[in-house]
C-alpha cells in the first residue's frame, strides 16, 4: 500500500468517525431535551394568553411527552437544521 493511499484511508475514517459524532449528536438532541428547556416551554404554555398560542405550546409539549414515552424524535420544528445524506 502506498503512502498517499494510507493517508486517504485515514482521511476517509476520520470523515466517517466526524460524520457518525455528527448523527448522534444530532439525534440525541432531538430525543434528550434538557430540564430547563422543558422547563421554559411549560412557563411559556401557563404565561400564554392567546388561544391559538396555547394551542401551539400544547401540541410542543405533548410531542415531547410521546417523544419520551416512545423514545422516538421529538417533532422538529421549522427551527431544526434537516439533513439528507
Amino acid at each position: 500500500m502506498s503512502n498517499k493511499q494510507t493517508i486517504w484511508q485515514v482521511e476517509e475514517n476520520i470523515y466517517k468517525e466526524i460524520e457518525n459524532a455528527c448523527k448522534e449528536i444530532y439525534i440525541r438532541s432531538l430525543k434528550d431535551l434538557p430540564p430547563d428547556i422543558r422547563a421554559a416551554v411549560q412557563r411559556a404554555y401557563d404565561k400564554e394568553t392567546y388561544e391559538t398560542g396555547k394551542q401551539i405550546l400544547s401540541t410542543i409539549l405533548k410531542n415531547i411527552d410521546v417523544a419520551d414515552e416512545e423514545n422516538m424524535l421529538i417533532m422538529p420544528g421549522y427551527g431544526h437544521t434537516c439533513f439528507f445524506h
